[in-house]
C-alpha cells in the first residue's frame, strides 16, 4: 500500500482556545485505514530524539492518520528525519529522509494574521 505525507502549521481549538500547532497527515492512497481497538500513532525520529504526537486520530473519511504536534516540537531537529506511523506500538510504515523544516507548509497569511497563541510545549504541559 502506498501513502503520502503532508506537514503543515494549522490552527486548532482546544478547550475553547485556538492555538497554532503542527499537523502531520499520512494519507492512504486508494483505500482507508482500518478501525482498530488500538489508537493510531505518529512519531518523528531525528538522530537520537523521538517526538510523539500529543493527539492522533483518523480523519472522518478514514483515509488519513492525523498527528498533532506542539509548535516547537521540531526546533532542535537538523537534517533528515524519519516519520513513523501505525497502531498501538506497532509501526505500519515510515517515511525516511524527511526534512521537516523544508517540507512544512507555513500557516496561511490570513490565518497567521489572527495571531493565535502558539501551542508549544509549555502550553501542553500546563
Amino acid at each position: 500500500m502506498s501513502y503520502s505525507l503532508s506537514i503543515s502549521d494549522r490552527l486548532r481549538a482546544f478547550e475553547g482556545v485556538t492555538y497554532q500547532i503542527i499537523v502531520i497527515k499520512i494519507k492512504k492512497k486508494g483505500g482507508k485505514f482500518s478501525q482498530f481497538s488500538l489508537e493510531p500513532f505518529v512519531s518523528v525520529i531525528n538522530g537520537t530524539t523521538t517526538v510523539k504526537s500529543f493527539l492522533t486520530g483518523l480523519s472522518g473519511d478514514e483515509k488519513e492518520i492525523v498527528g498533532c504536534f506542539t509548535s516547537d516540537a521540531f526546533v532542535s531537529f537538523s537534517g533528515l528525519s524519519q516519520v513513523i506511523f501505525g497502531y498501538g506500538r506497532a509501526p505500519m510504515d515510515s517515511f525516511d529522509n524527511v526534512d521537516i523544516v523544508a517540507v512544512k507548509v507555513p500557516l496561511d497569511p490570513m490565518l497567521a494574521s489572527l495571531n493565535a497563541p502558539l501551542g508549544d510545549t509549555t502550553w501542553l504541559n500546563s
